[in-house]
């Protein structure tokens, strides 16, 4: 799978994630020694195909990401 982005976030707990966007791989979180991968089959995506990464913050300073797929909108 192409690595297509790349983000940092410091998740409630104060562990840092890392987030990777991939192409037909969907979305891995890495966070200590644990790997999660988020695909259409097991999360909200609507898609596989993930392009983009976008992370902004809430109002009590939490990240909100935001992944936008190939030809299945936002998410």
């Amino acid at each position: 799978n192409l690595v297509w982005s790349l983000a940092q976030t410091v998740e409630a707990d104060g562990i840092p994630a890392l987030w990777i966007v991939t192409v037909e791989g969907g979305v891995v979180r890495i966070k200590g020694s644990e790997w999660t991968v988020f695909h259409h089959q097991n999360s909200g995506l609507p898609s596989n195909n993930v392009l983009t990464l976008l992370v902004t913050k809430a109002d009590d300073g939490s990240p909100i990401l935001w992944f936008g797929t190939d030809g299945k909108g936002l998410v």
